[in-house]
């Protein structure tokens, strides 16, 4: 694959499959939002998670004692 031939279609990550599907096909906006949604969801939990952390952390270190 570092020749830059594609990869086999059965086998490329979730975010180059949205993009071959939106170069092949007329766009069908429905199933590239099918699609996106699953791509989102670990990074929209990974952030919420680490956005709280900070928040505590913040207010933690704000406090003077």
């Amino acid at each position: 694959m570092a020749d830059g031939r594609p990869g086999r279609p059965d086998r490329v990550a979730l975010q180059v499959a949205l993009g071959q599907l939106n170069l092949t096909h007329d766009t069908d906006y429905g199933m590239l939002i099918a699609g996106t949604v699953p791509a989102v969801i670990p990074l929209l939990i990974v952030f919420l998670v680490g956005a709280r952390n900070f928040i505590a952390d913040l207010a933690t270190g704000a406090v003077r004692g």
